[in-house]
């Protein structure tokens, strides 16, 4: 998965507007916390929660990624599988 800060717009192309407006909020939000910006639990499940509302969206998941990567270089004890399964992606 390439962080979203690669990601091409020919790699956007099948997306709506608003699919793209996500993606794009979302690698502001990760270019914020990558600057070494304090993410409490609250932010993470505040996060996980609004992935789960989007789980359907066929950019949901890899956005979830996205966030696994950049809280684990914030959080080294950071536990991906506790927030993909807060995300609704694993049970």
């Amino acid at each position: 998965m390439l962080p979203l800060s690669c990601m091409g717009s020919a790699l956007l192309e099948g997306f709506s507007a608003t699919q793209k407006a996500w993606r794009n909020k979302s690698a502001t939000f990760l270019s914020i916390i990558s600057t070494g910006e304090t993410v409490t639990r609250k932010d993470f499940q505040m996060i996980a929660d609004i992935i789960k509302l989007h789980r359907s969206s066929p950019t949901a998941k890899a956005l979830a990624l996205d966030f696994v990567q950049a809280f684990k270089k914030v959080n080294p004890r950071f536990d991906n599988k506790r927030f993909l399964n807060a995300c609704g992606f694993m049970n």
